[in-house]
């Protein structure tokens, strides 16, 4: 997992292209609609401090033989057409530069550490599910965590291992890292005084 730090909160990057294999590949060129609903929460200790997640809908066109891909994320809705498999792999698999948006919960806990549980999934089966997360994600500031009615439910899944089925899923926990919120100030360059000969 890659971590920076944005405006007191972490934006983070990782690979769950562990998820698919040949048959879901086949299923991606079968012309139906496929989904892939990645969620994540960042814990430190007992305490859930952030949630995020990303949508992303893949429509194979049989007479352009091209893919239709949607992301919808906290960085807003983003349309893609490509011929390659290898990018629709990409676009929806290879997080990156997604925001925990919870400066204050980052904060509280600055110094501390905290770690990644991902949850990733194939077509779930709950399409109600998918759209709730979709109405989340689209709501301005609705993602911010205490605060947010979806917060319990969203959370529940990583509590909860058998909450939710899916065609296939994909569960990891990343390794702890520190968290930094404020970034650490440069240390001033020391220079030598020097002689100028005569």
């Amino acid at each position: 997992m890659e971590v920076r730090w944005s405006m007191g909160s972490p934006v983070v990057a990782f690979s769950a292209q562990g998820l698919l294999r040949e048959k879901e590949w086949a299923d991606l060129r079968s012309g139906l609609p496929q989904t892939v609903v990645v969620r994540t929460v960042a814990r430190s200790g007992d305490h859930t401090l952030a949630q995020a997640a990303q949508v992303c809908r893949v429509t194979y066109d049989l007479w352009e033989e091209s893919f239709q891909i949607e992301v919808q994320s906290p960085r807003g809705n983003v349309h893609h057409q490509s011929n390659h498999l290898s990018e629709v792999l990409s676009r929806c698999l290879e997080i990156r530069g997604l925001p925990l948006d919870a400066p204050s919960a980052f904060e509280r806990r600055a110094g501390g550490m905290f770690h990644l549980q991902v949850l990733v999934e194939f077509n779930p089966m709950s399409q109600a599910t998918v759209e709730k997360i979709r109405r989340w994600l689209a709501q301005p500031g609705g993602r911010h965590g205490e605060n947010d009615a979806f917060f319990g439910s969203f959370v529940s899944v990583f509590v909860q291992p058998r909450v939710g089925k899916a065609q296939r899923t994909l569960r990891f926990r990343t390794l702890p890292v520190p968290i930094t919120p404020r970034p650490t100030a440069a240390p001033r360059p020391t220079t030598t005084p020097t002689t100028t000969p005569p």
